[in-house]
């Protein structure tokens, strides 16, 4: 019998106490409870579950990453893996505004809450360069796309030429047609057709056509 109850105890034990480090392993991060509180506030209409798994998400992710909101459309824009940490506030702000057509809220950059005013939505300055084609002005794009050779050398190429950008950071130079028209086309097609992007990235937008930047133009295929 005491046997029997020793038994019975043990067992009772074990099972509390993985219980406990089950409550222990799922409990949330001081990081998840502040962000989950920013954006019920920012988008109090996002499904709960929604926003839980964003949040999960976005803790799982690789460092030098941020999350930006667009207030107007309700919409989230994520990145992940950038060069570094100090650039990686502005490129998320880029490609959220390039994604959904309007300035964007920076909400947290790694582990670090922004903390800006009520409206805090950021018109960024390289999507409304107009001018000749200058590598210091790209937006969005990590420092391996700045590097390609086509893309060093796209100033002195031959023309015709043109360059594609999707808001996620790919970007696509074209020559070697006999006329605009049919560089842009090529351009803002591979665009489109690029392995591994995904409808939620968004269109495709012309950048460059020769050695003019018309990003503000916000052109797509059509």
């Amino acid at each position: 019998m005491k046997r029997l109850i020793a038994v019975l105890a043990t067992a009772l034990l074990s099972r509390y106490a993985f219980a406990g480090l089950a409550e222990t392993e799922h409990q949330a991060s001081d990081l998840s409870k502040a962000l989950n509180l920013v954006m019920s506030a920012v988008t109090p209409d996002l499904y709960f579950h929604t926003r839980e798994m964003m949040v999960e998400t976005y803790e799982k992710a690789a460092v030098n990453k941020a999350l930006a909101v667009n207030i107007k459309s309700a919409e989230y824009w994520q990145t992940t893996d950038q060069d570094s940490k100090a650039v990686t506030g502005d490129r998320t702000l880029e490609g959220c505004e390039l994604r959904f057509g309007s300035p964007c809220k920076l909400l947290v950059v790694n582990d670090d809450l922004i903390q800006s005013g009520p409206a805090g939505q950021t018109e960024m300055p390289r999507l409304k360069y107009s001018g000749g084609f200058d590598l210091e002005k790209l937006p969005i794009v990590k420092d391996d796309v700045r590097k390609r050779e086509d893309v060093r050398n796209y100033l002195t190429a031959a023309r015709p030429k043109a360059i594609a950008i999707n808001p996620a950071g790919q970007m696509f130079v074209v020559s070697g047609f006999s006329n605009d028209k049919e560089t842009i086309d090529a351009a803002l097609t591979r665009c489109d057709l690029a392995s591994g992007r995904k409808k939620a990235d968004g269109p495709c937008y012309l950048y460059a056509v020769n050695n003019d930047v018309v990003i503000a133009r916000r052109q797509t295929y059509h």
